[in-house]
């Protein structure tokens, strides 16, 4: 029977390949204590150069890859705008005008370009009241239309110009541009006009507008068919409309009771006279009617050719 190998100072971990190493370092099984070097290590000396060099290096790759990245991005070929998306709602400002406007931006580095010259550029149309510009990286660009609204057209001279809610003109009617639906739409609207050759100032063509939403929220049966409203000075005006054999000359202020009350009168005012040249409600308290009275050298010029 082999005897047991008892050895006091092997520790229990000290088998295998520790044991060997153990053996192979002291020639036996003992752990030899630490011993120090004969010569002390030299340390390791970093070159001058590595030292000045390491710092700039990495300051070089801290900033020079963000100033690498925004120099590609304004100067690179990916972020050139060569895609343009509109949307118009009333079609009075065209996708074809638009892209013809801005011709000059294609090629043009998108992140560069000043979204404010974009807008302005497109003011110069008469009919944008405002425009939404945005951005679509890296070669897009999206534009919203917002048109202005005509609420009247101002008889000018010869010619008729479009008006907004405020008074302000917006630009002239050429019926000859634009197209059958552009027209249509443009002859429902209601007509502004002057009897003297000086032009109304915005502040009376707002009181005309206003004079024709009172008229509507009142409601007469001749309503829908007002077409035109004459301004003849601060709060006199004179009514035409489609529905009424004579025009209605009023005075803001009191358009409401005075219609009401003409509608009261008006079936016996029709069976008393065959032709009324004008219905005068500017007064307080009485309504003048004007009859209408044939021109005197006309009548004789007819009869004389019969």
């Amino acid at each position: 029977m082999k005897p047991l190998d008892f050895n006091p100072r092997r520790r229990p971990e000290d088998t295998g390949l520790e044991r060997f190493r153990n053996r192979a370092r002291g020639g036996s099984g003992r752990v030899l204590p630490f011993k120090r070097p004969d010569a002390p290590l030299r340390p390791f000396k970093e070159h001058q150069f590595l030292r000045f060099t390491k710092p700039f290096l990495l300051a070089l790759a801290i900033v020079g890859t963000p100033f690498s990245l925004a120099l590609w991005v304004a100067h690179g070929e990916p972020f050139q705008l060569s895609d343009l998306v509109v949307e118009t709602a009333d079609g009075r400002v065209s996708r074809t005008w638009v892209h013809k406007t801005l011709r000059s931006c294609f090629g043009r580095n998108l992140p560069r370009l000043p979204l404010e010259y974009v807008d302005e550029t497109l003011r110069s149309h008469p009919w944008v009241a405002s425009t939404d510009v945005r951005k679509d990286l890296p070669n897009r660009l999206y534009i919203r239309i917002h048109e202005k609204q005509a609420a009247a057209l101002l008889r000018d001279g010869d010619g008729m110009t479009f008006i907004d809610h405020s008074g302000q003109a917006i630009a002239p009617f050429e019926p000859l541009r634009g197209g059958h639906q552009r027209v249509s739409r443009s002859v429902d609207l209601l007509l502004l006009s002057s009897p003297t050759e000086e032009a109304p100032r915005p502040e009376q063509l707002t009181r005309a507008l206003e004079l024709a939403n009172e008229i509507h929220t009142v409601g007469p049966f001749w309503a829908d068919g007002l077409s035109e409203i004459e301004i003849l000075g601060e709060e006199d005006f004179r009514l035409w409309s489609a529905d009424l054999a004579f025009p209605l000359l009023v005075r803001a202020g009191n358009v409401r009771s005075k219609l009401r009350y003409l509608e009261m009168l008006l079936p016996q005012v029709e069976r008393r006279y065959d032709k009324i040249a004008a219905v005068d409600l500017r007064f307080e308290r009485r309504i003048v009617l004007k009859p209408f009275v044939a021109d005197q050298k006309n009548r004789r010029t007819a009869v004389g050719r019969s």
